[in-house]
C-alpha cells in the first residue's frame, strides 16, 4: 500500500479533489483548481495571491518566480529557522526542490481575514526522496501536510510567512520504511 493508498484508507480527506465554493459570512475560503493566471497582485484576491505563490513558484519548479510574490523584506520562518529576503528566499525554494523529486503542493484550502492582509493555506506536498530532511535519497513517494500563515501588503506582496509541516511524521516514514 502506498502512501495514498494509506491516506484513502484512513479517510484523509488529502487525497479527494479540491473543489472552489463561494465566500461564506465574513472569510472567504477557496480550494485550488488547476488553472493558469497571469500576474496581478494588485488586483487579485490576497487567497488567490498565495494559490498561485504555490502553483508559479512551488509547482512550476520556478525559484525564480519568488520575486514576483515576496516584498523585498520577506521573512518566512519554517522549520525552527528564519529566513529573510528574496535571494535566501529563492535559494530555500531550490534546496527543497533538489531534495524532493517531483514535488507538488495541493493546497488544501485557503482563507483570508476581511481585509485580506492575511492568509492562511493547508496544505500536501507530495513526491518522491531525493534527500529531504537530510535522509539518503532513495526516491520513495513522500507526502508531507503543512500550514502556511502569510501577511500581504498593499501591493499584494506576501510580507511574512510561519510555515509549519508535519516533518517528523515523514522522516519517521522514511527511516522505518
Amino acid at each position: 500500500m502506498d502512501l495514498t493508498q494509506c491516506l484513502a484508507a484512513r479517510g484523509s480527506s488529502l487525497v479527494r479533489q479540491p473543489v472552489t465554493t463561494e465566500a461564506t459570512s465574513n472569510v472567504h475560503v477557496e480550494f485550488s483548481a488547476a488553472v493558469v493566471r497571469e500576474w496581478d497582485g494588485a488586483h487579485m484576491r490576497s487567497t488567490e495571491i498565495v494559490t498561485a505563490f504555490w502553483d508559479e513558484v512551488w509547482n512550476a519548479h520556478e525559484p525564480d518566480a519568488v520575486d514576483r510574490f515576496v516584498a523585498d523584506d520577506v521573512v518566512i520562518e519554517a522549520g525552527g529557522q528564519e529566513i529573510a529576503g528574496k535571494d535566501n528566499i529563492r535559494s530555500w525554494v531550490k534546496e527543497f526542490l533538489d531534495h524532493v523529486n517531483d514535488l507538488h503542493v495541493d493546497t488544501i484550502e485557503t482563507f483570508q481575514n476581511d481585509d485580506g492582509t492575511r492568509v492562511t493555506s493547508r496544505w500536501v506536498l507530495t513526491g518522491t526522496n531525493n534527500g529531504i530532511l537530510g535522509t539518503e535519497p532513495n526516491s520513495k513517494p513522500i507526502a508531507m501536510t503543512g500550514v502556511a500563515v502569510w501577511t500581504v501588503d498593499d501591493d499584494g506582496k506576501l510580507q511574512r510567512g510561519w510555515v509549519e509541516q508535519a516533518s517528523f511524521e515523514l522522516y519517521h516514514w522514511l527511516l522505518v520504511k
